[in-house]
């Protein structure tokens, strides 16, 4: 007899999404407010780290490695060992999204390791980069656009001019 785990992985899936909600609620005040309040911090920390452990109890291994970096961050921000800069929360909401998206294909079968590094390496890398301290620059794109390609549009105001 074989032991069937997908049982095990249900109950996970439910408790995954009441802890991804806690999370994203948490990081969208810290992004409206740009700072995250020690009972937040923990609270963060809490949520990833059962995600991570729970996971990895129902042989979700990419799903477990990549959110272990996630929890790192996390827990040196919760001990006070790197301080919580605004530009993080936008880094941390995007990692829970790409959480979401490997657990996703984890669970059905459709995650291979190529798949997964893709999806991860530069955010590993900011998330690497806050863990050590270090700040994390953003680059924007500048696309050029073609004098052709830009419309212009003429709107006439009237005006009542009083001659007086």
């Amino acid at each position: 007899m074989s032991f069937d785990i997908s049982k095990y992985r249900e109950m996970f899936l439910e408790e995954a999404e009441e802890l991804f909600e806690s999370a994203d609620n948490v990081l969208l005040v810290a992004e409206n407010n740009g700072s995250l309040t020690d009972e937040e911090m923990g609270q963060l920390f809490r949520d990833v780290h059962t995600l991570k452990g729970s996971g990895a109890s129902v042989e979700l291994a990419l799903f477990a490695e990549f959110t272990h970096d996630v929890e790192n961050l996390m827990d040196k921000l919760r001990n006070h060992k790197i301080e919580f800069i605004p530009e993080m929360a936008e880094t941390l909401i995007d990692g829970l999204d790409v959480m979401k998206e490997i657990l996703d294909l984890e669970v059905s079968e459709k995650l291979d390791r190529d798949t997964f590094t893709k999806m991860t390496t530069d955010l590993l890398q900011e998330l690497r980069a806050y863990s050590s301290g270090s700040a994390v620059k953003k680059t924007e794109t500048i696309v050029p656009v073609k004098k052709e390609e830009i419309k212009v549009i003429e709107t006439k105001k009237e005006e009542n001019i009083s001659l007086d």
